[in-house]
């Protein structure tokens, strides 16, 4: 472990305190390279010591805080590292490794629970945009520990879930190295094979990517951790590379070249005798060139066996005999970066740029400015330097080439306005550059001009009608709702239609074009489409484009994942389940046909409920040679496969005939009302046009046909409550009871939305009729509670509810007797004599001590002058109640008022 670069050596013995009794930094780094020395000597009690007394004595860093948790753990004290790393959990750039070391932590106490959520959290933090292929094996590591915790609680699912997540990735990245490696990674851990010895685990828990004696946290602990590929910050603070075993821990042989390790490949240039390291070393002075080789060779030797404090301290050695010598300052910049040192690593380099243009080195300075923007891609600062120097070199190509990069650096960092001001610069040196134009049509997406983009991509279509980029990204921007209302749409399309049949026909395009170029895009699209899903999860079009892409290239499991995801979103029930059947009927064995079955019947339930619109559903994506019918008959033919290929015979009959039959019957009015959709120019004339069909079809007792066109209307009007009344009712008169409620219920929230409040109680009386029609009791009492909500003084409500109740005797006497007296008290309260007798006597009936209703029933009597009615009502009280004073008054004063005429 390396605390600090060169300037700190100068420091090594200074006292432990400052005059004022407070730690200075460089005693807090002289402390810490004491205490891995103690560490890499395997004397960890001591080595903890060093840092628990930096803590009493008021140091209070989290670099210092990591390292004791690190040496906690590797002492087995886990409960100890589990505290320190807990207290660094709300810090960005250590996050993600304390998440993932405190999986560890749990897993070696046994508590798979636990350490299975750390490695989860862990797995959500890491950034996968900024991800490279060379970087992918610490995520393979960190996934695998994840997964084995889920299996070792038995959570085989939630395991294979990591796994395929994972698989998902590497495919859309087309890294397929990773890919075969992940397959195995699976197998073992949900299988019974054992781990290969490379991924052995030492003690009970996983502890892979703790640095043992030759190990080291990669960036100056004495400075923190640096944020790297991962979210958060590189795990245990180390260069991604050497996160779990990588390069910067091997214990023998030579540095590895490996793809991408630089390191080993200048050490190869500078040690191999080259003509490169031969003319270096002829600028320095005879006298150090023997020793200078030498010190080359020791470099290699200490980098091979991990020993990377030793070749700084050679490398260091150098720069003092032959300053001159710029090779080592690029050596000693490399096993910074092999360390995860990468600040200091880019110090040195910028200092070596300096060295390089002084010497009229123009293109080492080139070069080594990539070499930073390799390790800091999102550098502007550098990328503007390295702009300039190639702008006074004249390489237009190259200045173009970075200018595109600082632009999509702009973009990954969300500064879409500065993003877009780098892509004009461009497009005013390339106007015809399709490929700086779609990036700059993005940038736009991004920034929330939407018009602008899509004019872009529609410039770059004009002159590659083909580019499936520029379409996907088109696709994308109508699928989102962004294309709406710019005139892309199908003519006669309107509200939500309008954008979908766009979306729809533009995917076509996008399939179109996919198949044309051999799927070469493939990854890219796909990659763009999971980009705006995550600004976008819960979006049906985007989510079901991505499974259409899938599907077409052939691959199953992908378009099943994101076709599962859009049956369980609105909008596209019909058309997400007929594609997921689709693609389980690639492979046509009979469980994925079975599958595929069960799928469409729930399409075809959907296509009665609600079906979709004739010309979102007339515009989706086909195969080739594929007829564009009805839904009903489209998804009866699909069912009618799916059965004969899962063995279900009999039903694949059935399903065909009932297709033949729908096709004869439903393929007129489907494409009627297609051809409505497409050639009506406003809401308006549709409207009156379905209405015509609708009279039309009702003249020729075609119900079926009329509640088709009625559908479409209600997907322009959905707040009609005509159209909704009249769809109802042809529901009902077709026997579809299920389908006139659920009209029924609509009908009743526009009327109550609207402040319709009669209307919606009457909307409610109906669907108790309904219900009680199909004696559904219970939710017919439901509606009419309901409908007496809505129209408390409507008696015709509370009287039918009081009459089924007297048909459910006797469970609903108590409720009848309720709604009854309050219909009594109405009509006695309006004086409607007739109908205040009638329902008095009907609650007495009921309810025969209701003394309330005597007096009533008798003061109605008297008012009319039927005083021996009212006398006969107030005896009978009486003989209901001998002590009722109530009657013995009444029946007083009628004795008088006969008396006194």
């Amino acid at each position: 472990m390396d605390w600090d670069d060169a300037d700190d050596y100068a420091s090594r013995h200074e006292p432990r305190r400052g005059g004022g009794g407070r730690v200075r930094g460089s005693d807090i780094t002289q402390a810490l390279r004491e205490a891995q020395q103690l560490q890499q000597e395997g004397q960890l009690d001591d080595a903890i010591d060093i840092c628990e007394e930096l803590f009493d004595s008021g140091v209070d860093r989290a670099d210092v805080r990591y390292f004791l948790g690190w040496l906690y753990q590797e002492a087995d004290r886990w409960q100890d590292a589990a505290a320190q790393f807990e207290l660094l959990l709300d810090d960005p750039e250590y996050a993600l490794s304390c998440f993932y070391a405190l999986g560890q932590c749990e897993r070696a106490q046994g508590n798979m629970r636990a350490a299975a959520q750390y490695f989860d959290e862990a797995v959500d933090r890491v950034n996968l945009d900024a991800l490279t292929p060379d970087e992918t094996d610490q995520l393979l590591q960190l996934c695998q520990e994840a997964a084995e915790a889920h299996r070792d609680m038995n959570d085989m699912e939630g395991a294979e879930t990591i796994y395929q997540a994972l698989l998902g990735f590497l495919r859309s990245q087309g890294w397929q190295d990773q890919v075969g490696e992940v397959e195995r990674m699976m197998r073992e851990t949900l299988g019974a094979a054992a781990p290969p010895p490379a991924r052995r685990r030492r003690n009970s828990a996983s502890r892979s990517n703790i640095p043992q004696r030759s190990g080291n946290t990669g960036r100056s602990l004495s400075n923190g951790p640096r944020p790297g590929v991962m979210s958060g910050g590189p795990m245990v603070g180390m260069g991604f590379d050497a996160l779990v075993g990588g390069p910067g821990y091997a214990s023998q042989g030579a540095p590895s070249e490996q793809r991408g390790d630089h390191l080993a490949q200048l050490i190869s240039n500078l040690s191999g005798g080259t003509a490169q390291m031969r003319a270096s070393l002829m600028t320095l002075p005879e006298s150090v060139r023997a020793q200078v080789a030498q010190s080359v060779r020791e470099i290699e030797n200490y980098v091979a066996h991990g020993l990377l404090t030793a070749a700084i301290e050679e490398c260091m050695l150098v720069m003092e005999i032959a300053p001159q010598y710029l090779d080592v300052h690029l050596l000693l910049g490399e096993i910074y970066v092999r360390q995860g040192k990468i600040e200091q690593a880019i110090a040195k380099y910028t200092v070596l740029v300096d060295r390089y243009l002084v010497g009229g080195r123009v293109d080492d300075a080139i070069s080594t400015y990539r070499r930073i923007l390799q390790l800091e891609p999102n550098n502007l600062t550098y990328r503007i330097k390295l702009i300039e120097l190639l702008s006074r070199q004249g390489r237009s190509e190259e200045v173009m080439t970075e200018r595109m990069a600082a632009a999509d650096a702009y973009l990954r960092m969300g500064y879409a306005d500065r993003a877009i001001a780098e892509y004009e610069q461009a497009l005013l040196a390339y106007p015809a550059n399709n490929q700086v134009r779609l990036s700059y049509a993005t940038a736009l997406m991004k920034a929330g001009r939407a018009p602008q983009a899509i004019a872009e991509f529609q410039r770059v279509l004009q002159t590659e009608p083909g580019n499936v980029r520029a379409l996907a990204q088109m696709q994308i921007a109508v699928a989102s709702g962004a294309g709406a209302a710019l005139g892309i749409s199908l003519p006669g399309a309107v509200g939500m239609g309008s954008s979908r049949v766009a979306a729809l026909e533009l995917l076509t395009r996008v399939l179109r074009s996919l198949r044309g170029e051999r799927f070469a895009s493939y990854h890219d699209v796909v990659r763009d489409y999971i980009q705006a899903l995550d600004i976008n999860p819960t979006s049906a079009d985007l989510r079901y484009a991505l499974g259409e892409i899938h599907l077409v290239a052939g691959q199953q499991q992908e378009a099943l994942t994101a076709l599962q995801q859009v049956t369980a979103l609105a909008g596209m029930e019909v058309m997400g389940r007929f594609a997921l059947a689709q693609a389980y009927l690639l492979t046509a064995d009979p469980t994925s046909a079975g599958a595929a079955a069960r799928e469409l019947e729930e399409a075809a339930a959907w296509v009665r409920r609600a079906p979709p619109e004739p010309a979102a559903w007339a515009a989706r994506p086909r195969f080739d040679g594929e007829e564009t019918l009805s839904p009903e008959v489209e998804v009866s033919t699909l069912l009618a496969r799916a059965y004969q290929l899962s063995g279900q015979a009999h039903k694949g009959q059935m399903a065909s005939q009932a297709a033949g039959a729908q096709r004869a019957q439903g393929g007129e009015v489907f494409q009627a009302l297609a051809q409505i959709a497409a050639r009506a120019s406003n809401p308006d004339a549709a409207m009156q046009d379905y209405a015509q069909l609708v009279a039309s079809y009702k003249a020729n007792k075609q119900l079926e046909n009329a509640v088709a066109a009625l559908r479409e209307m209600t997907r322009i009007a959905p707040n009609d409550p005509n159209i909704r009344n009249d769809l109802a009712e042809l529901q009902i008169e077709r026997g579809m009871l299920d389908e006139g409620l659920s009209e029924l219920r609509a009908l009743m929230d526009v009327q109550a939305r609207s402040g319709q409040l009669r209307d919606a109680a009457l909307a409610c009386q109906r669907m108790a009729e309904v219900y009680w029609g199909m004696e559904n009791r219970n939710d017919a009492m439901a509606a009419l509670r309901q409908g007496i909500g809505f129209a408390g003084d409507n008696m015709q409500l509370r009287q039918q509810f009081v009459q089924y109740c007297l048909e459910m005797i006797p469970q609903q006497i108590p409720e009848a007797v309720e709604q009854q007296a309050v219909i009594a008290r109405y009509y006695f309260q309006t004086r409607q004599t007739k109908e205040a007798v009638a329902a008095l006597q009907q609650l007495i009936a009921m309810d025969k001590t209701n003394g309330e209703a005597y007096d009533l029933l008798g003061q109605t009597y008297y008012s009319v002058g039927e005083y021996e009615q009212a006398a006969r009502v107030y005896r009978n009280l009486a003989k209901v109640d001998p002590n009722s004073v109530v009657a013995r008054a009444r029946l007083q004063e009628l004795q008088s008022a006969r008396a006194h005429p």
